[in-house]
């Protein structure tokens, strides 16, 4: 769970999805599946993720939202990825997965960590 820019954005785990909560109770779907909510007023509607990603960061094996942090002024969600196993056509292994969205609005983009299965902490550089 990270607060960025007013909004609080939480991480699931098991496929991993991001919600963000807005400060009038409203909430938008990251990264996720779609899915029918129900509104307060008892209505329904098609939420969308605003990334267009889905769960996993579209990356099916993506597990768990570790750490959100936001320096250079970007949010940045560390995961756990299940394929540490898993070789990749080049003979490398593909391991963890941070998803990182701009600040105003939701182009994310995947960045890959060839060094490590979890991503649980941020730590910036200069």
């Amino acid at each position: 769970m990270h607060e960025y820019l007013g909004r609080l954005y939480v991480g699931t785990g098991s496929q991993t999805e991001i919600i963000r909560i807005n400060a009038d109770d409203t909430w938008d779907l990251v990264v996720g599946p779609p899915r029918e909510a129900t509104l307060p007023n008892g209505s329904k509607e098609w939420k969308y993720p605003i990334s267009g990603l889905d769960a996993g960061f579209g990356h099916s094996l993506n597990d768990h939202a570790w750490q959100m942090d936001d320096p250079y002024g970007f949010l940045y969600v560390g995961t756990y990825n299940a394929s540490i196993a898993v070789a990749t056509s080049d003979g490398g292994l593909f391991y963890g997965l941070i998803g990182q969205m701009a600040a105003n609005h939701c182009n994310a983009r995947v960045l890959v960590d060839l060094n490590s299965a979890t991503i649980r902490s941020f730590e910036p550089v200069p």
